[in-house]
C-alpha cells in the first residue's frame, strides 16, 4: 500500500475517533455543546466548557467559548446561575442553592467556588428562605413572596401541604414564586408591593421601590393552575428614580392600571395584550 494511502487511512481513523469523543455543537442532549451566548435548550444547563474555535466566535484561541450541556435536575452543578427572565420554564423552577468547586467550569481567580448547585424550591435551604405554617403570615419583611408550599411536622399531623416557603427579595433580586394571575388570587406577596422613598425630603424627586412580574410559567412545585396551565411567576424587585425613563419590561399583572399594553409570550400564552414597558417619568 502506498505511503500516502496509509497516511490517509490513519487520518480518517483519527477524525472518526475525534468525532466520537467531541461533543456535538447545537445539540439538545447531555454532553452536546452550544456556543456561549446562545439560548440554552429547554431542560439543559451548562455543566462544562470546551474550546471550539471553528464553530463559535472567539477572540482568544485558548478561550473556552462553548458550553457542554447537562440535563437540569436536583443537585446538578451548573457553571452559571439560572436566568429567571430568559431561560426555559424547565430550568427556572430550580434555584441557585449554594456553590462548590468543580473542575468542569472555569476556575475563579480568587479560588472561590465556581459551580452553582441547583435545587428545587422545595428542597433548597438558604438563610433568606423562611418556612412558616400555613396561615396568614404576620410580621414579615416587606417584599416577601411565596416561593412554594411544603409540609412541616411542627405545623400539624395532617399529611398534606401545611406550610409555606417564603423569600424576601432585596432590590434587584429576581425569584420564581407560586402565584395564579398575579395579584388577583391568593396573594403571592406579603407586605407592600410598592413603596416610595423621597430623596432628601423632596416630594418631586422620589425612588419607586416595587415588585413586578417578568414571567409566567408552569412549575410542578406549585399547586393549582389557571385555564392556560400557568401556576407560577417570576418576580423582580426594582428601585427606579421617578424622573428616569428606563422602559422596564413587566407583565401587565404587575400594575394596578396598566397602560400601553402589548402581547409577549413571557407573560402567558393567552391571546391579547399582557405586557407593558414601565416608564417612571409618569405616574403608574
Amino acid at each position: 500500500m502506498a505511503r500516502n494511502e496509509k497516511r490517509l487511512i490513519r487520518m480518517s481513523v483519527f477524525l472518526i475517533c475525534a468525532g466520537v469523543f467531541t461533543p456535538a455543537l447545537f445539540g439538545q442532549k447531555p454532553n452536546d455543546a452550544i456556543c456561549k451566548g446562545k439560548p440554552l435548550p429547554a431542560g439543559m444547563v451548562p455543566t462544562g466548557e470546551m474550546i471550539s474555535p471553528a464553530e463559535c466566535p472567539v477572540h482568544d484561541p485558548y478561550e473556552k467559548n462553548a458550553w457542554i450541556l447537562g440535563k437540569v435536575g436536583e443537585g446538578v452543578v451548573s457553571c452559571t446561575a439560572p436566568d429567571y427572565e430568559h431561560d426555559s420554564a424547565e430550568n427556572i423552577r430550580f434555584l441557585a442553592c449554594g456553590k462548590q468547586v468543580t473542575s468542569d467550569c472555569s476556575p475563579h481567580l480568587d479560588g472561590t467556588p465556581n459551580g452553582i448547585i441547583l435545587r428545587s424550591s422545595k428542597s433548597c435551604s438558604l438563610s433568606f428562605i423562611q418556612d412558616m405554617c400555613d396561615r396568614q403570615p404576620e410580621n414579615l419583611e416587606p417584599f416577601t413572596v411565596l416561593l412554594t408550599y411544603t409540609h412541616l411536622e411542627v405545623c400539624g399531623n395532617s399529611p398534606g401541604l401545611n406550610a409555606r416557603r417564603l423569600v424576601h427579595l432585596e432590590p434587584g433580586q429576581v425569584s420564581p414564586a407560586c402565584g395564579l394571575q398575579g395579584y388577583n388570587s391568593e396573594p403571592f406577596f406579603f407586605g407592600p408591593r410598592q413603596a416610595d422613598t423621597y430623596i432628601e425630603g423632596n416630594p418631586t424627586d422620589v425612588y419607586v421601590d416595587r415588585l413586578i412580574i417578568v414571567r409566567e410559567f408552569f412549575n410542578p412545585d406549585c399547586i393549582g393552575r389557571n385555564r392556560y396551565g400557568i401556576n407560577a411567576i417570576v418576580v423582580k424587585r426594582i428601585v427606579v428614580r421617578r424622573t428616569e425613563k428606563p422602559h422596564i419590561f413587566a407583565c401587565a399583572d404587575s400594575l394596578d392600571q396598566p397602560r400601553n399594553k402589548f402581547h409577549d409570550d413571557r407573560c402567558g400564552v393567552s391571546n391579547g395584550d399582557n405586557a407593558v414597558l414601565l416608564d417612571f417619568s409618569i405616574t403608574t
